[in-house]
């Protein structure tokens, strides 16, 4: 197994497994595997743009992996505890939901990312503040009828952190902190700032964002607002790379403002493997994990095969835009955990997908042996 780990990054870094000419690999990249008796982790590049060495301590914004780290993991707590219900409506928590068919929708449906929400707006465009911001993603119109089509959609994970919020009475931050990141011993994990100096640059600035409002690809803005000049043009690290977190929702959203370790996020997937003594009670969380109507996707978490010592699995997790992914695999003790700064790069960088199926690939193949 060793000897795969080892050779796999230093693989990444060099651009072989790169799309073309035109990609750029991270400058930096970490995989890990836990299992019940054996980690195995390997690591190299930089974390920043000064040439500083990624270690393992090394802290990375892991962006839409929030979603299931803080705002889904939050939700099997509060639902373990009977203090929320897959069926209830988000409007019962956010009153600007409670027009049309917008009250429909349900905590299941959001899930599922099948609430009918649009997957992305630019909300700093019209308001820079929590409240106004919230008020105004409340206020787009659906674009597909609640429970009818999935559409992978921040918006939806922005409004399942306000009901987490809603239902603790605490603000998000505290919330995810005392559901999340305390029980399952996360130390490294939380949202930022993060003062430390070991900690991974996650962009060149808001070069994406901005290019999507300028472009409207690959989504419509919505808004006739374009008179944005709080554009971020430096190195980006220790405050979240997402601009409507950074620009709209101080940070701390549903969606992303995560921060994390590798260490800590196999600790996280191997905490969820099993989910005992964090809260969780095993039968929400096979409600969590059961199919769905749609391929890939069960509720909050993304779903891949993967052969393991020879026999099919399914592992449950996450990627991040910013480069970072965690799966796990129920009752198997394994987890999965990517780390990198893909977008630190002048060329196309490489999608996160593409560096996430490299790492599933390489643990297949590292439990060949154990089949033989």
């Amino acid at each position: 197994m060793t000897c795969l780990f080892d050779e796999i990054v230093p693989a990444i870094l060099a651009s072989e497994h790169a799309k073309g000419p035109e990609y750029g690999p991270p400058p930096g990249v970490a995989l890990g595997l836990r299992t019940a008796d054996r980690e195995f982790v390997s690591q190299g590049g930089t974390r920043d743009t000064y040439g500083s060495p990624l270690t393992a301590s090394t802290i990375f914004d892991v962006a839409s992996v929030t979603k299931i780290l803080g705002t889904t993991t939050a939700l099997l707590r509060l639902i373990s505890d009977g203090a929320l219900q897959l069926s209830d409506n988000l409007s019962r928590f956010i009153p600007p939901l409670r027009a049309g068919t917008k009250a429909t929708i349900t905590v299941e449906q959001a899930l599922q990312h099948r609430g009918g929400f649009w997957p992305w707006q630019p909300l700093y465009l019209t308001a820079q503040d929590p409240l106004k911001a919230l008020d105004y993603a409340a206020e787009i119109p659906l674009k597909f009828a609640p429970g009818r089509t999935r559409a992978y959609s921040d918006l939806g994970f922005m409004f399942l952190g306000e009901v987490v919020s809603q239902v603790t009475a605490l603000p998000l931050r505290a919330a995810i902190s005392e559901l999340v990141t305390y029980p399952l011993d996360l130390k490294e994990t939380g949202y930022g700032p993060v003062p430390s100096a070991d900690v991974a640059t996650s962009a060149r600035g808001d070069w994406a964002e901005k290019r999507m409002v300028e472009t409207g690809n690959p989504y419509p803005i919505l808004t006739e607002e374009r008179n944005f000049q709080n554009w971020r043009i430096d190195a980006i690290a220790g405050e979240v790379n997402d601009g409507n977190a950074f620009h709209a929702l101080d940070g701390i959203s549903g969606h992303a403002g995560m921060f994390s370790t590798l260490s800590d996020l196999l600790t996280y997937g191997q905490a969820l493997t099993e989910a005992t003594g964090v809260g969780i009670s095993a039968q929400v969380l096979n409600r969590f994990l059961a199919p769905g109507p749609d391929p890939g996707q069960v509720l909050g978490f993304r779903t891949y095969p993967i052969q393991i010592a020879g026999k099919s699995h399914t592992l449950y997790g996450h990627p991040g835009f910013t480069g970072c992914a965690v799966g796990f695999i129920p009752q198997k003790g394994i987890s999965i955990a990517l780390v990198s700064n893909r977008l630190v790069t002048e060329k196309l960088p490489m999608p996160t997908e593409q560096l996430w199926d490299l790492a599933l690939t390489t643990v297949s193949d590292a439990f060949k042996d154990d089949a033989k």
